[in-house]
């Protein structure tokens, strides 16, 4: 019964890292505005209509961001979990 505590809170423990990366990760995630519109180019023949804030396309990095989000939150729950069941078999 200990081997099965200590694997659930390392277990945790990793979820709750692997949260923290993905989270970072979305806060130092950019999409080039001069690339962004060249890929749309090559794609569609035409150019999109951009936001553009320092250089960086704000729609396609709001996109970007939003999908380290949902891995983080998911990564996030898996954590919560593991610390109920954790409490649990205390």
């Amino acid at each position: 019964m200990k081997i099965l505590k200590e694997v659930v809170a390392w277990s945790a423990m990793a979820a709750s890292g692997i949260a923290a990366f993905c989270w970072f990760t979305s806060s130092r995630v950019r999409k080039n505005a001069k690339e962004c519109a060249e890929e749309f180019a090559r794609e569609h023949h035409s150019y999109p209509a951009q936001i553009v804030s320092n250089g960086d396309d704000f729609v396609q990095t709001a996109l970007m961001q939003a999908r380290w989000n949902t891995l983080a939150a998911a990564a996030s729950c898996v954590a919560a979990f593991l610390q109920g069941v954790s409490l649990y078999l205390n």
